[in-house]
């Protein structure tokens, strides 16, 4: 089926200039499951609304609300519209934003990944006759406009510049280091990417080569940015990174599908996503606390389905060639598969659709709980918010990049309509 881009209707006329160019349009669903259908989530008015009213558990009319009510900043990005710009937008949750500053994004991912691409002990690791570290690193550089440096672009659009660029330089150790384990699993050489993240007690130490001034640097002035918000994401975006080079293998056999989820919750990199959501806005918020807690959990199931079901096709083409070993065990559609018995691969794909589209339901009725519970602060509120974004971020940087669906989705020029005539939709 030729997929037709409405790139008129992706964002405002005013906006194009700051629009991200789209080269890949990936849809992972198609016909597969005709029987799941996009939910009205009550949550895509809450949001729509919160831009002009702020935290809209205050209640009343946006006449009654205190002209001085906290909001997020909306001017260092652009709303998009991908559902108008017909991409496959398999979700419920319709608030999508773009970062201005995506140039700035790459600058900064290019600048991590150049150094270990560079990087003597890099092009060793884990062994000079294997897919290295520093070939990793090429790899992604080969393909930077339509790389995972998108997730910075898409997934904290309320970010100013200088912590785009950081978090752009964070997400490309994200990608090493997921990308080392899920390569070589337990040979991924863990003593070398810890020699890259810096000791709590470093002021008199001296970085030995350039990739680890490189980090160390990203990493000082992450902290900087903490200091100067009397925030807490920063540290706590360094602390999950440094923590995940040495995660667990999996258990090789879950009882149920929640045991599963629950364990890639704490294992994957969900952890990343909202601590860098909390830093892009300068946040203490507790987001695994008492009270956001369940509403963080559901949002990365929502995620973590989503991004089984995209990635799928890929981790499965690395698992017959003998890379990605846990395959089996990390992939929530392979679980499903298994667990009710599924005749097919397709089949586990449209049941794992569905469980993702319950999840949003229980994201909208878990978000109606905590409204009229009456206890949101309007920092609770600037962190769901941002948290909503960074899910809809995660699935348009998944339909864009070529991570997940390769040449196959890469848009020709008839996919492509810069200007539809008048009626043609």
């Amino acid at each position: 089926m030729t997929l037709l881009l409405l790139t008129e209707r992706l964002c405002r006329a005013e906006d194009k200039a700051d629009l991200l160019p789209i080269h890949y349009c990936y849809d992972w669903i198609g016909g597969l499951a005709p029987y799941v259908q996009r939910a009205s989530l009550k949550l895509n008015s809450l949001i729509q609304n919160s831009q002009t009213d702020g935290n809209p558990s205050r209640g009343g009319s946006s006449l009654c609300r205190k002209s001085d009510t906290p909001r997020l900043n909306h001017e260092h990005s652009i709303v998009l519209d991908p559902v108008a710009a017909k991409l496959p937008w398999t979700t419920s949750i319709d608030p999508v934003r773009q970062s201005k500053y995506w140039k700035a994004a790459e600058e900064g991912y290019v600048r991590i990944l150049t150094q270990f691409a560079n990087d003597e002990t890099a092009k060793r690791t884990p062994r000079p006759d294997t897919f290295t570290v520093a070939d990793m690193a090429r790899k992604e550089l080969s393909r930077l406009e339509s790389g995972c440096v998108r997730f910075a672009t898409y997934m904290c659009p309320f970010a100013d510049e200088h912590k785009v660029r950081l978090l752009a330089e964070m997400q490309s150790l994200s990608l090493i280091f997921d990308e080392s384990w899920e390569i070589h699993e337990h040979d991924h050489n863990e003593a070398f990417l810890r020699s890259l993240m810096p000791p709590e007690n470093h002021k008199d130490l001296t970085p030995k080569t350039p990739l680890q001034q490189a980090i160390w640097d990203a990493i000082e002035q992450v902290l900087e940015r903490d200091r100067k918000d009397n925030a807490t994401g920063g540290q706590e975006l360094i602390d999950f990174l440094t923590s995940y080079i040495s995660h667990p293998t999996p258990t090789k056999e879950f009882q149920t599908f929640g045991d599963f989820m629950e364990h890639r919750r704490n294992d994957a990199g969900m952890i990343i996503c909202w601590t860098s959501a909390k830093f892009s806005i300068g946040s203490r918020v507790e987001f695994y606390g008492p009270k956001l807690g369940n509403l963080t959990r559901l949002l990365g199931y929502q995620m973590l389905a989503m991004n089984d079901i995209a990635s799928y096709d890929k981790e499965k083409m690395y698992w017959q060639r003998g890379q990605a070993k846990q395959f089996e065990t990390t992939n929530g559609v392979v679980i499903l598969r298994n667990l009710l018995a599924l005749p097919s691969d397709e089949a586990a794909k449209a049941m794992a659709y569905a469980n993702q589209m319950e999840s949003e339901r229980s994201i909208d009725l878990e978000l109606q709980q905590l409204m009229r519970s009456g206890s949101l602060t309007d920092e609770d509120w600037m962190l769901i918010e941002s948290m909503i974004y960074s899910v809809t971020g995660n699935m348009m940087a998944a339909i864009t990049m070529s991570r997940y669906g390769g040449e196959r989705a890469r848009l020709r020029k008839k996919d492509v309509v810069e200007h539809s005539r008048k009626g043609n939709v």
